[in-house]
């Protein structure tokens, strides 16, 4: 992209745009998480209660609502807030503190 569109953030800036990737990134995990969590505890319940063969879609149902609040949420927030690119899955850490677009440091 441009070097134009680089910018220089202050320390406060940085520790904000840590602050936000970290927090973001930990709801992605948590929704994960909680979809597995609730799909194994259902599975359980109804194998316990023999329905398995009429409610065995409706943890799907949720595991995959899980998987898709958390491409949402990636989608939406792994971004740069300089040039707005895509950092996929993966938000900018301490040893990947640049952006690849536009070079604008962003964490450390």
């Amino acid at each position: 992209m441009d070097s134009e569109k680089k910018q220089e953030f202050d320390q406060e800036q940085r520790a904000a745009f840590a602050g936000q990737f970290r927090r973001h990134h930990r709801f992605q995990i948590f929704i994960v998480l909680g979809g597995i969590l609730f799909y194994f505890v259902h599975f359980v319940v109804i194998l316990s209660a023999g329905a398995y063969e009429e409610s065995w879609g409706y943890g799907l149902l949720v595991l995959f609502g899980a998987g898709l609040v958390c491409w949402r949420s990636a989608w939406k927030h792994n971004r740069c807030p300089a040039c707005d690119h895509f950092f996929g899955l993966r938000p900018p850490t301490r040893t990947q503190a640049f952006c690849a677009a536009c070079g604008s440091r962003l964490t450390g």
